[in-house]
């Protein structure tokens, strides 16, 4: 099903035929709510851009028929009243819901209410919240029309082409789930998106500007996502990275990237949050950190880059680490995501193969090189006890670091743990 689909949008970017080149048509109205998120560590006033949004839309308007047929309306900075939240969404068509710890109960109060006012509406939620095996939701929250399960960008997509046809039949659409007649119908999906079918970034066709302009007027200062490559090769049972855990990781062109940072750059970006699970697992890693000094040095932005580094131990880790830290305004700390510093709590969780012994090998080079660390540690993991919990702090302070972050173990829908 998935390659008869991706077949189909190549077809479509290539040689589609002019059937859908009419006049005066009354496009669809496509809104996606992703609530605002303010990156703290600038006092507040830094705001996350949608990424969502571009990346479902840089993808489906590959195809001419969704340019067509669709209006994609600028994001929403998201307010603290609700109403005028349901205000902005009365026109809509579609509405793509990006889910999440921090915005589940709001996106369904939001939701909710609009599906009241304008029962007509296509209401989809994605991200990693949807739970995979939940057979009540659809009774449990019945103004949702759609899940949509693991990456969203092509099942989006096949939804949007689905709903321009008069008889709507969405059984050949991979991972996603509907309430058909009462019946929770769940349609499961083997393969993950290839990533070459995201020839250009949003950044680059501009898709975000009108935002950005929308900040600057509110003074805001955007920080952004971004990704060089998605999957995770480790299976840690607490962690649910967006459903890309213990799968091959797949890569964007550097051809792409180059040209996403210099735009990112060129934008004034203040924050950059790397996405990928373990940067510097990969050779072009540095030279991905280099594009980033490259272009902060034409355009003297941003101010600081993060990325998730490699849980393994290697030179490439140490060298971006250094790299960062000599050029940006605001070097970020290196992380040390240890989350225990039980040997037992590491074999309940599914990550001794990651193993301590790596760490602090790594902490060792980072103070070797001046480097500051920091490391998380998360709290209530299956094995842990008072004495062990006890005993690894001490361990973290006799390495040298000082800055240790407690996070609370919580459990996401979709979690190893929970199965």
């Amino acid at each position: 099903m998935v390659g008869k689909a991706r077949c189909k949008m190549h077809v479509s970017t290539t040689c589609y035929t002019n059937s859908f080149q009419m006049t005066n048509i009354v496009k669809k109205s496509i809104y996606i709510y992703q609530n605002g998120y303010t990156n703290h560590e600038f006092h507040a006033h830094s705001y996350f851009v949608p990424y969502v949004y571009g990346l479902l839309r840089v993808f489906a308007e590959q195809d001419p028929e969704i340019k067509e047929n669709y209006d994609w309306k600028l994001p929403f900075l998201v307010s603290k009243n609700l109403d005028e939240v349901i205000e902005q969404y009365q026109d809509a068509d579609v509405i793509g819901f990006s889910s999440y710890l921090w915005n589940w109960k709001k996106n369904h109060e939001v939701a909710r209410k609009i599906k009241e006012q304008n029962p007509n509406v296509k209401i989809i939620f994605g991200g990693p919240q949807v739970p995979d095996h939940d057979i009540n939701f659809f009774e449990k929250y019945p103004w949702v029309d759609f899940c949509v399960h693991a990456e969203g960008e092509e099942k989006f997509y096949l939804l949007l082409k689905e709903f321009l046809k008069d008889s709507q039949n969405y059984t050949h659409i991979p991972g996603i789930s509907y309430n058909k007649n009462g019946i929770f119908i769940k349609q499961e999906w083997k393969e993950r998106l290839d990533l070459s079918l995201f020839p250009t970034s949003p950044h680059v066709l501009g898709y975000f500007d009108d935002f950005l302009t929308s900040l600057k007027k509110r003074n805001l200062k955007p920080s952004v996502t971004f990704e060089s490559n998605r999957g995770c090769p480790y299976q840690c049972s607490f962690c649910d990275w967006g459903s890309n855990t213990a799968s091959k990781i797949r890569q964007f062109s550097m051809d792409r990237i180059e040209k996403e940072i210099e735009k990112i750059c060129h934008d004034q970006y203040i924050y950059i949050f790397g996405a990928d699970a373990n940067f510097g697992i990969f050779k072009r890693d540095v030279e991905i950190t280099n594009l980033w000094v490259k272009y902060y040095k034409k355009y003297q932005r941003p101010l600081q880059v993060y990325f998730n580094m490699a849980k393994n131990t290697n030179e490439r880790i140490i060298e971006i680490g250094d790299i960062i830290r000599q050029n940006f305004v605001v070097p970020h700390p290196n992380t040390l995501a240890m989350q225990t510093m039980s040997e037992d709590v590491l074999k309940n969780i599914q990550r001794e193969n990651i193993g301590l012994k790596n760490y602090k090998k790594l902490q060792h080079h980072y103070e070797q090189k001046k480097l500051d660390v920091y490391t998380e540690l998360i709290l209530g993991m299956p094995g842990e006890t008072v004495e062990s919990w006890t005993k690894g702090i001490a361990e973290i302070l006799e390495m040298g670091i000082t800055d240790i972050r407690v996070y609370p173990l919580i459990i996401t829908p979709n979690a190893p743990l929970v199965k």
